[in-house]
């Protein structure tokens, strides 16, 4: 008799690279473009400067991004995430990672975080922050509809960045731990009206 599958067991990522580094080319060609349709990403020089200031194997970063919607949060999340540190590991529901065994297979090699309760995602996190590639808790907030600016942070946030720096003390290190808040809106770069109407 086999065990059944549980969506709410918490399972340890297991990234692989070569995976993810395909899935940034694939994510920009297929889901940002052609199911979204969207033109560019504009990202001035300036911020992502400073967002890979942030994020490189010198450092431990968390970012918070702000949250508008559920489905295009996360395709841009994971561009800005390829321009800056491609093995970032983002968190994501649970119900998403696990919804099968084959799902849950290929988001843990994609080095996404299920927020199963009593899982141990939060250490996890420290120690993916800590090797330098940045940590993405999506959702981070509650879904707002706008994108002018991020909702109050979770806890969780600062919780792991709180820890990191502690052990990153302990160890003797001495590098900069960062929350790092993101905030991007999405733009009609022509009339929309004739399709907004239609879709309402």
């Amino acid at each position: 008799m086999s065990a059944r599958f549980d969506v709410r067991a918490y399972r340890e990522p297991r990234p692989r690279p070569g995976l993810i580094r395909l899935l940034g080319p694939v994510n920009r060609a297929l889901m940002l473009r052609g199911a979204l349709r969207l033109r560019s990403l504009e990202l001035p020089a300036a911020d992502l400067a400073r967002l890979r200031a942030a994020v490189h194997p010198g450092t431990a970063a968390f970012l918070g991004p702000n949250h508008p919607e559920f489905t295009t949060d996360w395709l841009i999340d994971k561009e800005i995430s390829c321009l800056c540190s491609p093995l970032m590991a983002h968190w994501a529901s649970y119900e998403i990672v696990n919804g099968s065994p084959l799902s849950q297979r290929f988001w843990l090699a994609n080095n996404l975080i299920a927020n199963a309760p009593g899982g141990d995602g939060k250490a996890y996190s420290v120690r993916w922050a800590r090797a330098g590639h940045g940590v993405l808790l999506h959702p981070e907030g509650t879904a707002t509809w706008q994108s002018e600016r991020t909702s109050p942070l979770l806890p969780g946030i600062v919780d792991m960045a709180w820890e990191a720096a502690e052990q990153i003390r302990a160890a003797g290190e001495s590098r900069a731990v960062f929350v790092v808040p993101l905030v991007w809106k999405l733009v009609f770069t022509d009339d929309a009206s004739d399709g907004l109407l239609r879709e309402m």
